[in-house]
């Protein structure tokens, strides 16, 4: 099964585009447009003749539209009407033209013009033609100004020269393209064409004029001055080239069409009268040297094919001609052009070249002498040719007399004499180019390869023409003609010889006459028998089987497209059926058996007896033999007997004995010929193949070299024939394929026997090793194979094969060596191609094993040093290296041989490894390759200098392959361990000794990584090379990026400015230059910006960056430029692409993907590069084009689901859905990247400023995306777009059924991992179509099953380009939605379009119903982009209408219970990637707005049930979630939880379980009984190591960290009182008392920061939130105290040194804040207590032994805390931070200590916000303690009643002192509480006036270390009213108590009563200074209740009453009036 060849023409004219090949001097594109604008029309005036001629010859790798190419074909058609002088002469007008300084659009410079004008004169151009020629010259050689003229006048005449060939050639480009229907540009050669021949033949004649012209024109009088001397052999030798070129045109267009007679008699006119193009003698002087010498045997070879062509001789064939009446046009109807003609080859010289046209005339002749002997009357205009050619026939129907010669006898003698060596003549023509492209050249330009196979069809048909002259047998030099004929089929490229091949097998062989050719050999063998193995080789079709680069690759790779074979299949096939059944054995008869096997009969020779002769045949009795030779006493009598036999099992029958012969005991003996006795007593005679005597006379070593060289041919023909070979083998054989062991025997014998001393047999080891490669095609034999080749350690050192290479290194010739490089080739490729196929892991690590024994051999004795070896041609070393990097590529570019993700293992690795590492850190292997990079350029450009194209267009070929097997081996390097650069990096870094200006340069040694700059710079090698260049450096530069002394480009370039500038300005800037190369650079470009290379900020600014060292050189070119403009930067070309993004080009819209790429780059990086970024960012146009693309609408995605797939001629496979689904990807990729710099720069502008300053001015990127924000109708449908997806479950579905035949193929391990920024959509996006093939094949399946699945694979290609490009699209809008939310959120009218659009993409989203991974991974992003557009929507007001906030809820509810994307899949990671994160973040978004107190208030029943059913799902979601951690969390106890889950999921947990989004707290109480939540938390937090202070190594407990999430959720059940009820019940205070941290609890050691880290401590977070569930737990009044009190007391028991320890905190003592969050809490611990025993007045309860020690710890903490308020700047100098963010912020404030004087003005939120806070939460605490203290001593007891029995407390709580003495060291006394309360009164009266801004913190507080909460004025203001409210109750109440009490006790107490009232010690006392003491203090507390009265109705407002302050004031004028007294 062959690859076919199927040329893909476009739909359309202006639906193509194709790219310029390697030949084209430079690269080109054109614009679509059906009429070029001026732009276009520049850039198609600088296409050269050459560019024009790979536009038409390679067209499926160009990049040009039809309409560009009708347009610029149309231009020159007055260039191709003048053959003789396409480019005119000097005129008048063209030289006024030039004047202008202006030709057709194209400025010229003064220079130019005086140049141009001298130039045309002297070489007689045209002036204007010319100008062109100039600016294609320029354009071409990268001339940027013309400085010297007289540098460039060579330069230019070698141009002018190659235009003019050039010329030519183009029109016979469109002459085959118009002929062949299936030419690409078949429409636009059809249509222009007639305006060239026009008419057809006047065009030809102006050739044949041309051709005469050069033979007599002579040279240029210019050559005869001094200056232009030099130069005349050029201009010989150019006139010779163009002599080829007018004769291949006349050549093609005869053959096309045939010329009319008068035209056919002037071309033989012509080349006999120049002597077959040789008579030139005006430049004989000049064409002395090798180049004129081949040039001038060019030309005669070209004539002779041309004279011979001319005559048509296979139009003879079968043709019946007849004499006309009237003489027509064509040649056999006219009989005076014959007999001219007949005449003028009369005159031919005695010279075998003039052999073949006389040949081929004498064929002519004798078709029309047949034609006139079988005529019944001759026409008179006939006559006079008769009389000359045949005159018997004028006498009427006669035949010829032997007597007689007729006139084509005469010629055929004459051309046949051996004397004319017509025979060697034609084979040595084979042997030059275009036939043999491998013989020597001499500097020559010869034939041109594309007429090859025309020109071997006319040869063809001269040779198989003599057997209608001669009986083959007669022929004098049969054994020249069957050795010419051989050598037509053998020398060639395969694609032509098969051709001639296919029709010799399927015409010529029905041809009685053609087929002797192989008739003749036939009935002769086996007696001769090489030269019908030699006939048989040829007819295989294989071509080169002699010479060049040796055999041909055999064919084995088929496409399943096409189910015909291919031309060398059915060849093969041919040749198998007809050798496997002839029926003719031709025999040398022994005397001795005369009479006993065979006796002379009456008809000839018969047998007696039947006889079985080797080859199978078996032959009766009487059967008559026909007699080839009577013999004449030097040789027998030979006889052909009549017998069927199989030449392939007689070949096998050779092979056996020529063991048996040398290799004793290796094969069993055959059989042993019979005695004459035993032969007259037998039955059947057995003839011996020793009685045959196969090719008498003959070497042996020949003979099997034949064989072998057959069965070689056939298989490299048809692999599949190796197992056929099976079959001729008796059923005796015991081996499963005994041709292969036949064939290892026989390669065995042959090493074995190889004298090291003497030259290897490579007549038997090439085809053995042949054989060999083809046998690794077979499925079951290459096991056997690489089973030898493992054992008999060939590849071993100083094995069979490395002698073989040893041996060869003598001679030169490295034919044996090809063929183990081709084996090796075929092992590889077998173990590519059943790596799926094939499931027996022991058959892939046979095949693995070989495969690293062989790499590790080519590297080791091959490719280490080819290069130093002897040649005879420098085509097999090409040849060499190309086959061995295609082996290493081979290798590294199946991914799936070592797959990228270290879980998918393949037994192939360590063969990968060793290529790789090889190649990597190998210098021997990596010298070849920098030896062949470096080399190249100066052999390319000799080359072209000599025209020896072919061996340029492959040494072309090697470089290209260099770099790719570079770049291969840079992108495995992630997958072997090498630490920092690579020894191949350290090449390419590395620097030369001088530097090379250009790749034209003269040799000279230069760093490697400058090479490479040169390459991609310097189009002359061909765009292929410079593009693989590119993506070299690309990899190079992503390679080396992860070591962290990244090495520089800069410094490995001679000057890395001048670099860049070329990059940007030739390549960049340049729309001539394929897109392709263009792209290759753009991601190379990023690339360095991305990996911050040095060389990134030249091409961004143009200049090398600051700080950077510049070489002498460099500095000096610097100083020249000056005041030069500045130089243009990738930044600009960027923005220039960007600006026709609408109409990129070549349409071609990656190409504005990848410069937008680059610019997101950049923006990536801006911080580096603020500088130049910033100009750019001003420009507003940039940000509205950007805002355009985004909201562009493309259309919708092509439909993928009816395609066809081709196998193109390119070898590739291309579906006919490529190009739209490529454009499509692009547009998509376009929009994504627009959509992510505009993210980008909103992003630059947010972090441009403050954090807390507001969003007011938004950057230009965003105004315009205002619009489209504000509308959301706009945005809908952007949005909408975005998240659209192409993938079909049913399409899915299809690709696993249609995959399942191919059981184990897993095509995600042939994902490559891209080369490039962006991979590139279509066809190939994520598995090359050939790779799959390969691994496709190796299935026993039949093509339609392969093809079917092929086209599954191109699908998924095709799919995934659409679904990767809108995922990317989505992340981009996630992106730039989560940049732009701090601007929108300042914006609120914004908010009602965006909550519209948020709940119609939620609505998108929750209607999906497609399910499958795809739609997970799409799903994911859809999810990610709703959370990002949630983000800027922070409140609700300014909505109109809350209904599509509710419509999002129902969204919600959906898109919780989705069955095809269940949230708990995702959590659990059954699904991936995640999406429950995003989507329970817009749950919780969606939540806070909803429980907003507007919301609640307004919503209705129907809603309020939405809302609940959504949040109870949530929550039976989140309760599972839950649930599932915990058991995890037990299941693997060591790993740490996951954090953001956790988090979420709390936090979420805490949100759903709000009254005003779930009010019934029962259901979800119940959801976390379900799934026994409640239960599972205690566990884990009881077996979970608190803080990690547990120190026992015995226990296995859980991660720290657990306890912290588990305590959150408890906090959040705490909240609610039935949660908290089932919590308490459940035994959390258990837990609570008894855990990892209840030792260090009760030794009171847990402190806030953790040693370790110098961190806060896991453990004291812990306490803190253990005592928050513990004060929540009391605080409910449903839980007895049966269940709560003893629990509590056993923790207060426990743990009391922890809480004594907080409350005697001191304010000299430095502190942090998780301190005060714990004295925070222990004293809302403590305030719960208080408040709970106060209302039970119980004095048996527990409580009040603890709240009595409490108390008196309470007033000794007041106190402190009473100093920390009045001294504020001393208590934030103690603030101790625990983080550097803390450290800074604090610092800042603390420079700001001295500015205020009262402790009132530190609540100064703007200026100093972290102190405010502080001071806001001291009072908080002191409020906590004094709200405590009042529940405790109950004062309002003591305000409403008089009778002191009223004022009982159940507790013996502490009271202060009634004392004005504030000391430190003390508790809290009356005097300390007074002078607390007026400072909360003077910092309350302080804050009141505050209002707006100046309530506002001025700057945000960092993240801290604990709960911090910003300054809140109104938190503060009600901290402190509440705080002055409890000090002035809480003092009136203790100054009563004291006055009365005392009093009370100085009257009636005893000494026994002491204890009684201790609570008031001092407080009564008759003392006089106590008395003025208390009249003291009363006055006091009567200023303060007075002001704060004052303070209380003025923040009340006007005209109220009854605030606390005044109303105490009343009871202590009335009660304590005269207390002072």
């Amino acid at each position: 099964m062959s690859l076919p060849s199927i040329n893909i023409v476009p739909p359309s004219a202006t639906g193509s585009a194709f790219e310029l090949p390697r030949t084209t001097p430079m690269a080109t594109t054109a614009s679509a447009s059906a009429g070029p604008s001026g732009v276009d029309e520049k850039r198609l005036l600088t296409l050269t003749y050459g560019d024009l001629l790979t536009l038409l010859t390679d067209p499926f790798s160009s990049t040009i539209t039809y309409a560009s190419l009708t347009w610029l074909l149309t231009d020159r058609i007055p260039a191709f009407l003048n053959p003789s002088s396409p480019f005119g002469s000097p005129t008048p007008a063209s030289r006024a033209q030039v004047e202008t300084l202006s030709v057709r659009g194209l400025a010229l410079s003064k220079a130019e013009r005086d140049f141009i004008l001298k130039f045309s004169t002297t070489w007689d151009v045209d002036e204007i033609q010319c100008a062109l020629l100039w600016t294609r010259y320029t354009a071409a050689s990268g001339v940027r100004a013309l400085l010297h003229p007289q540098e460039h006048t060579h330069g230019l005449l070698q141009f002018l020269l190659e235009e003019q060939l050039n010329t030519t050639r183009v029109v016979a480009a469109l002459l085959r393209a118009a002929s062949n229907d299936a030419d690409a540009v078949h429409g636009v050669a059809a249509e222009l064409l007639p305006a060239i021949f026009n008419p057809y033949e006047e065009h030809l004649r102006k050739l044949l004029t041309a051709f005469q012209d050069r033979c007599t024109k002579p040279l240029p009088t210019a050559v005869q001055s001094k200056e232009h001397r030099p130069l005349a052999p050029l201009l010989a030798r150019h006139a010779l080239q163009e002599q080829i070129g007018f004769l291949e045109l006349l050549f093609l267009a005869n053959y096309i069409q045939p010329s009319s007679a008068a035209l056919t008699h002037d071309i033989l006119h012509t080349v006999y009268h120049t002597q077959l193009g040789t008579a030139h003698a005006p430049l004989d002087p000049h064409l002395m040297d090798d180049a004129g010498l081949a040039l001038t045997k060019s030309v005669r070879v070209a004539s002779i094919l041309l004279a011979v062509g001319v005559l048509n001789l296979e139009s003879l064939w079968d043709a019946e001609l007849a004499l006309s009446e009237q003489a027509g046009t064509s040649l056999l109807t006219n009989p005076d052009i014959l007999l001219s003609i007949q005449e003028t080859l009369l005159q031919t010289p005695s010279d075998s070249s003039y052999a073949p046209v006389v040949l081929a005339w004498a064929v002519l002749l004798h078709a029309l002498t047949e034609t006139m002997l079988a005529a019944e009357a001759i026409p008179d205009i006939w006559l006079p040719l008769v009389r000359a050619i045949a005159p018997e026939a004028e006498k009427g129907p006669a035949v010829m007399l032997p007597d007689r010669r007729m006139a084509f006898e005469e010629f055929a003698s004459v051309a046949l004499d051996p004397a004319m060596s017509l025979f060697p003549r034609l084979e040595e023509i084979l042997s030059l180019p275009p036939f043999d492209a491998e013989s020597e050249r001499g500097g020559a330009s010869l034939l041109s390869p594309v007429n090859a196979l025309a020109y071997r069809s006319v040869l063809k048909g001269l040779l198989l023409s003599v057997p209608t002259l001669i009986q083959l047998p007669f022929l004098a030099d049969l054994d020249a003609y069957l050795s010419c004929f051989c050598t037509l089929l053998a020398r060639g490229p395969a694609q032509e010889v098969s051709r001639l091949a296919l029709q010799f097998w399927e015409n010529d062989m029905r041809d009685p006459q053609r087929s002797t050719v192989l008739a003749i050999p036939a009935a002769r063998a086996p007696l001769s028998f090489s030269i019908l193995l030699r006939l048989l080789t040829a007819l295989c079709g294989n071509g080169n089987v002699q010479g060049g680069a040796g055999p041909a690759e055999p064919e084995v790779s088929s496409s399943p497209l096409d189910p015909e074979q291919s031309a060398q299949q059915t060849c093969a096939d041919y040749v198998w059926r007809w050798f496997g059944k002839r029926r003719q054995f031709a025999m040398l008869l022994n005397a001795a058996e005369i009479g006993i096997l065979w006796e002379a009969g009456p008809a000839g020779w018969e047998t007696k007896k039947p006889m079985s002769f080797p080859g199978g045949g078996i032959i009766e009795r009487d059967a008559v033999g026909q007699i080839l030779n009577q013999g004449d006493g030097r040789e027998g009598v030979v006889v052909s007997w009549p017998v069927q036999w199989n030449g392939l099992h007689l070949l096998l029958d050779l092979l056996k004995a020529f063991i048996q012969k040398h290799a004793r005991g290796s094969l069993r003996r055959g059989t042993v010929p019979q005695t004459p006795e035993e032969r007259r007593k037998a039955r059947i005679v057995n003839i011996d193949l020793s009685e045959v005597q196969v090719e008498v006379g003959g070497d042996e070593t020949e003979l099997i070299g034949g064989v072998l060289e057959l069965m070689a041919a056939l298989l490299r023909a048809k692999p599949a024939l190796a197992e056929e070979m099976d079959t001729l083998f008796g059923p005796l054989e015991k081996t499963p394929h005994p041709f292969l062991e036949l064939v290892i025997k026989l390669l065995e014998l042959v090493l074995i026997r190889t004298n090291p001393r003497s030259p290897p047999p490579l007549r038997l080891i090439t085809p053995l090793l042949t054989i060999l490669s083809s046998a690794a095609y077979s499925p079951t034999m290459s096991v056997r194979l690489a089973a030898y080749l493992r054992s008999s350690g060939v590849f071993a050192v100083g094995g069979a094969f490395a002698r073989l290479v040893s041996s060869e290194q003598i001679l030169g010739t490295y034919f044996g060596t090809l063929d183990i490089i081709r084996l090796v080739t075929a092992v590889a490729d077998d173990a590519r191609r059943h790596q799926f196929a094939t499931p027996e892991p022991d058959t892939h690590v046979l095949k693995a094993e070989v495969l690293q024994q062989a790499v590790t051999f080519l590297f080791r004795d091959i490719w280490s040093s080819f290069l130093g070896w002897r040649y005879t041609s420098l085509t097999e070393r090409l040849v060499l290296a190309e086959k061995m990097m295609d082996v290493h590529l081979g290798i590294l570019q199946d991914w799936a041989l070592a797959p990228i993700s270290a879980t998918n293992e393949s037994l192939y690795r360590p063969v990968v490894y060793t290529v790789t590492t090889t190649l990597l850190s190998n210098q021997s292997a990596i010298t070849p390759l920098t030896a062949i990079l470096t080399s190249a350029p100066d052999t390319m450009a000799n080359m072209a200098k000599a025209k020896r194209t072919t061996e340029r267009d492959q040494l072309c070929d090697v470089v290209e392959r260099a770099l790719c097997l570079m770049r291969a081996s840079l992108l495995h390097k992630g997958q072997v361990q090498i630490n920092g650069l690579s020894a191949l990096e350290n090449a390419i870094f590395s620097l030369g000794s001088e530097p090379r200006r250009s790749l034209r340069s003269r040799p000279a040694t230069t760093g490697m990584a400058q090479l490479l700059f040169d390459y991609v710079t310097t189009p002359y090698p061909s765009s292929t090379v410079q593009l693989e260049a590119a993506n070299t450096l690309y990899v190079v530069c992503r390679s080396s990026s992860n070591i962290p002394s990244t090495p520089s480009f800069v410094g490995s370039l001679n000057d890395a400015v001048e670099t860049v500038k070329r990059l940007v300005e030739d390549i960049l800037e340049n729309d001539m230059v394929p897109v392709s190369l263009r792209r290759a650079v753009w991601d190379f470009a990023s690339a360095t910006i991305d990996t911050k290379q040095a060389i990134g900020s030249i091409f961004l600014t143009g200049s090398l960056p600051i700080g950077l060292a510049m070489s002498a050189k460099a500095r000096g070119k610097q100083s020249e430029k000056g005041g030069a403009a500045p130089p243009a930067s990738a930044v600009s070309a960027a923005l220039a692409i960007l600006n026709d993004w609408e109409k990129p080009s070549e349409n071609d819209f990656s190409l504005v993907a990848a410069a937008l790429n680059f610019l997101d780059v950049c923006w990536r990086q801006f911080e580096q590069y603020s500088d130049i970024l910033n100009q750019h960012r001003k420009d507003g146009k940039l940000w509205k084009t950007l805002t355009t693309i985004a909201t562009s609408d493309i259309g919708s995605d092509p439909g993928v689901e009816k395609f066809s797939l081709h196998h193109t001629i390119a070898k590739a496979y291309r579906s006919s859905a490529h190009e739209e689904i490529a454009q499509h990807s692009d547009r998509l990729l376009v929009k994504a990247h627009s959509v992510h710099l505009l993210s980008l720069d909103i992003a630059v502008a947010s972090d441009q400023l403050p954090a807390d300053q507001p969003r007011t001015s938004p950057p230009d990127s965003f105004k315009d995306l205002e619009a489209v924000l504000r509308q959301s109708t706009i945005l809908n449908g952007v949005l909408s777009k975005a998240i659209e997806s192409p993938y079909s479950p049913a399409f899915m579905a299809g690709v696993v059924r249609d995959l399942k035949p191919f059981d184990r193929f897993d095509a995600d391990l042939l994902r490559c991992p891209p080369s490039s920024e962006d991979r590139q959509g279509g066809d190939d996006y994520l598995y090359s179509l050939e790779e799959v093939f390969t691994k496709l094949r190796g299935y026993p399946l039949d093509g339609t099953q392969i093809a079917l699945a092929l086209k599954r694979a191109c699908a998924l290609n095709l799919t995934w380009s659409l679904i990767d490009r809108h995922v990317a699209l989505t992340r981009s809008w996630q992106a730039l939605l989560e940049a732009a939310s701090p601007w929108i959120a300042a914006q609120p009218t914004l908010r009602p379009a965006l909550i519209s659009s948020i709940a119609s993409i939620a609505r998108v989203i929750a209607d999906e119903q497609r399910d499958g991974d795809t739609m997970v991974a799409v799903h994911a992003t859809r999810v990610a982009l709703l959370q990002a557009m949630t983000g800027g929507i922070i409140h609700l007001t300014g909505l109109p209408t809350t209904a599509q906030l509710y419509a999002l809820t129902g969204s919600l509810h959906k898109l919780v219970l989705h069955e095809q994307f269940p949230m708990f899949g995702s959590f659990r990671g059954i699904l991936t990637p995640p999406f429950h994160r995003p989507l329970l973040h817009v749950v919780q978004w969606c939540g806070r707005l909803l429980a907003t107190r507007d919301l609640v208030k307004t919503r209705t029943t129907q809603q309020w049930v939405l809302v609940a059913a959504t949040m109870s799902f949530t929550l039976m979601f989140l309760a599972n979630a839950l649930r599932k951690v915990f058991v995890d969390a037990l299941a693997k106890p060591t790993e740490a939880p996951p954090h953001e889950d956790l988090e979420l999921l709390i936090t979420l947990f805490d949100r759903c379980t709000q009254d005003a989004l779930h009010p019934a707290a029962a259901v979800w109480l119940a959801y976390c009984e379900d799934t026994d939540l409640i239960r599972l938390s205690l566990e884990v937090l009881a077996l979970s190591d608190m803080g990690g202070a547990s120190s026992d190594p015995t226990r296995h407990l859980l991660h720290p960290e657990y306890a912290n999430y588990v305590l959150a959720l408890h906090m959040v059940l705490s909240k609610t009182p039935v949660a908290a009820e089932s919590l308490a019940r459940a035994g959390v205070l258990s837990v609570y008392t008894e855990n990892s941290l209840t030792p260090a609890l009760e030794a009171g050691a847990v402190i806030p920061n953790n040693p370790n880290t110098s961190g806060r401590s896991l453990a004291h977070d812990a306490w803190c939130q253990m005592l928050s569930v513990t004060t929540a737990l009391m605080g409910i009044n449903s839980l007895t105290s049966d269940v709560l009190d003893a629990k509590i007391l056993m923790l207060v028991q426990s743990y009391g040194r922890q809480l004594s320890g907080t409350l005697a905190w001191r304010v000299e003592d430095t502190f942090g804040l998780p301190l005060f969050e714990e004295l925070e809490r222990t004293v809302a611990f403590f305030y719960t207590m208080s408040v709970r025993s106060s209302k039970e007045q119980d004095p048996s309860s527990p409580y009040w032994v603890i709240l009595s020690v409490y108390s008196e710890k309470a007033l000794g903490l007041l106190q402190q805390l009473n100093y920390a308020v009045t001294h504020p700047n001393n208590t934030f100098s103690l603030l101790d931070p625990f983080s550097h963010e803390e450290e800074a912020f604090f610092f800042q404030e603390q420079e700001q200590m001295n500015v205020s004087k009262s402790s009132s003005d530190m609540i100064d939120p703007v200026n100093r916000p972290a102190l405010a806070a502080l001071m806001q939460r001291l009072f908080l605490i002191t409020r906590d303690i004094m709200s405590s203290m009042t529940a405790l001593s109950r004062p309002d007891a003591v305000i409403r009643s008089t009778n002191v029995d009223d004022w009982w407390v159940p507790g013996k709580i502490h009271a202060p002192t009634i004392s004005a003495a504030v000391s430190i060291d003390e508790p809290a006394s009356i005097g300390t509480l007074l002078e607390l309360a007026n400072v909360a009164r003077d910092t309350l009266s302080a804050l009141v006036p505050l209002s707006g801004s100046a309530a506002l913190p001025g700057k945000p507080l960092p993240p801290c270390t604990a709960s911090f909460p910003a300054f809140d004025k109104v938190v503060c203001t009600s901290a402190l009213r509440e705080t002055l409210e409890m000090l002035l109750l809480y003092i009136t109440a203790e100054i009563m108590r004291g006055i009365y009490g005392g009093a009370e006790a100085s009257a009636g107490a005893g000494a026994g009563e002491e204890d009684a009232g201790s609570r008031r010690a001092g407080a009564a006392s008759s003392d006089p200074a106590q008395r003025a003491l208390r009249g003291e203090l009363l006055s006091e507390l009567r200023e303060l209740l007075s002001k704060s009265a004052a303070l209380f109705e003025k923040m009340d407002g006007a005209g109220t009453t009854g605030n606390i302050a005044s109303g105490l004031s009343g009871q202590v004028q009335k009660r304590l009036g005269s207390a002072s007294a």
